[in-house]
């Protein structure tokens, strides 16, 4: 892949075609808007005194403006190069970053507007011109790759990154795991999503900050409990079961925040292969 944007690689992809931003077939000109902070969205509501109450802040959709120039040797050329990059665009695509250090980015985008054509040549290349104004309906760039952490009975793992470490870790009793230390490279708080692996009779999993769930059911040796953060479902991993009903109280599926996060997981009756393992995708609010 050719290098752009100080070191990332651009591409539009689908589940049948990917097209790269390689500077000899298809090239992104100066121009791009975009990749900053997404569009606040500030709620202050008037107060009986002076100034106002602040209530929340959230960004809005991405909205990003990406110049197109499509190069080919003929026009038939440049033309089927087009009628490509327009399949692409017909309906849900992911457009993507690649960094030299085989980290990905990714925005789930749909295409607002643009396509007009604007024809030339040189004394080398047949070229069409597009300025592309594509809609986000989340403002957060998603890592492609999972990070996950595990603690369990006797054992204590990081996988794919190894951005956590083990405090206070007790494995010789039967009720406790222990703290978990998670980092979270990304800008912004991210969901998690957890494996519960049997035998244990429940588990009850907390954040520093006062917001936990427990899952209240006897949960056999090697099987496994989903929980999806960003769904709140909770299902059986091996047939999709919806379990949420074993779900006690007012549960709070909470995120992790950027930076450093301290998650204490505690359980009952815990078996010799008893386990809980986070998963999450970092998520990134600005590249440059």
């Amino acid at each position: 892949m050719v290098t752009l944007l100080n070191g990332i690689t651009l591409s539009f992809a689908t589940d049948t075609d990917e097209i790269v931003f390689d500077e000899e077939n298809y090239l992104v000109e100066t121009g791009l808007r975009g990749f900053g902070i997404p569009t606040p969205m500030l709620r202050i509501d008037p107060s009986a005194g002076d100034g106002g109450i602040f209530r929340q802040t959230k960004r809005d959709i991405r909205s990003i403006d990406i110049p197109v120039i499509v190069l080919g040797s003929s026009r038939d050329d440049v033309e089927a190069k087009l009628r490509r990059l327009s399949r692409i665009l017909l309906r849900k695509f992911e457009l993507r970053a690649y960094y030299g250090d085989g980290n990905i980015l990714y925005l789930e985008s749909y295409l607002a507007a643009g396509g007009d054509t604007q024809f030339g040549r040189d004394a080398n290349n047949y070229m069409c011109r597009w300025v592309l104004t594509i809609k986000c309906p989340q403002p957060y760039w998603l890592s492609r790759q999972s990070t996950s952490f595990s603690v369990g009975q006797g054992t204590s793992r990081g996988l794919i990154y190894g951005n956590g470490s083990f405090m206070n870790l007790q494995i010789a009793d039967e009720r406790i795991f222990g703290q978990l230390t998670i980092n979270n490279p990304g800008d912004v708080p991210c969901p998690i999503d957890w494996i519960l692996r049997g035998p244990f009779s429940s588990m009850t999993l907390s954040d520093a900050y006062g917001n936990s769930f427990s899952y209240n059911a006897a949960v056999n040796d090697g099987d496994e409990v989903y929980i999806s953060g960003i769904n709140s479902t909770v299902t059986d991993s091996t047939y999709g079961t919806n379990l949420y009903q074993w779900l006690s109280g007012n549960p709070k599926f909470f995120y992790l925040r950027e930076g450093s996060n301290i998650l204490t997981i505690v359980g009952e009756d815990l078996g010799g292969g008893a386990s809980a393992t986070a998963i999450f995708n970092p998520r990134y609010e600005v590249i440059h």
